[in-house]
């Protein structure tokens, strides 16, 4: 099964009976790279396969992703789905272990998306919204802080979303109260605590001299939006910034 999401492509392998089929997980990447074949595919795993069930390297998803790989499965990206879930607000986020799960899958050599995530914002028909948010802040930074993480994904946006998808409710996944907007649709204090994250704290503002026409800041990667002013006139450029590109680019002003 496939799903595809802007430029990414989720290829969904798991059988009725929950053993992966190596032999069909290789023909349906294949089928997938021929029908989108400028789109990052990702392996995603079946609820609870990276972080409930982790092992260690004996872990049944890490080493179904390693066979994989050793035959040839042209995987861009492993998908890993974070399904909290309700164990007890004790228990509901170990950084620790996060980290060591995401250590050890990155010893297979490929990124690591974070393809769906959900936290509980009540316990025992206790609604707690400061622990979800704490837990969605230490998630998020960890994951944002881990050189192999290319994204990550919160799974239902409003709680009376999930309410209207109980029916699929698997293991963890589609449970009431994980959304980021209540049912009376207020913003939780993790949806702030995220928006902060995302919109200031990993955000790159600089006002920069251009002394020999070179300027050199510290920032984030992604998209920039450059206004350049020379006293006179003011340019607008826009330009990329990735690991996989060099560190020093040059920008033509009178393109």
């Amino acid at each position: 099964a496939y799903e595809r999401l802007l430029d990414y492509v989720k290829v969904y392998t798991t059988s009725e009976d929950g053993q992966e089929q190596i032999p069909s997980t290789m023909r349906q990447f294949d089928l997938a790279r021929q029908l989108f074949p400028s789109n990052t595919l990702i392996l995603n795993d079946t609820v609870g396969a990276s972080f409930h069930e982790f092992r260690g390297k004996y872990s049944g998803y890490y080493l179904n992703v390693k066979d994989l790989l050793s035959r040839g499965a042209r995987i861009d990206e492993i998908g890993m789905q974070c399904h909290l879930g309700d164990h007890g607000s004790e228990n509901v986020y170990n950084g620790e272990r996060l980290y060591n799960v995401l250590d050890t899958y990155a010893a297979l050599g490929k990124p690591i998306n974070i393809s769906e995530i959900s936290i509980l914002s009540e316990f025992d028909g206790v609604i707690d919204e400061d622990l979800q948010a704490e837990a969605a802040e230490q998630l998020y930074k960890i994951c944002f802080s881990h050189p192999a993480v290319t994204g990550l994904t919160w799974w239902n946006l409003p709680d009376d979303g999930v309410a209207a998808t109980k029916q699929r409710m698997a293991g963890d996944e589609n449970m009431p109260s994980t959304g980021l907007i209540g049912s009376d649709y207020h913003e939780k204090k993790a949806y702030q605590v995220l928006r902060k994250l995302i919109r200031e704290q990993w955000h790159t503002d600089a006002h920069v001299d251009v002394p020999q026409g070179i300027a050199a800041f510290r920032g984030f990667y992604g998209h920039y939006d450059l206004a350049v002013c020379d006293g006179q006139r003011e340019i607008h450029k826009k330009i990329h910034l990735s690991p996989e590109l060099s560190r020093i680019q040059r920008i033509d002003l009178d393109d």
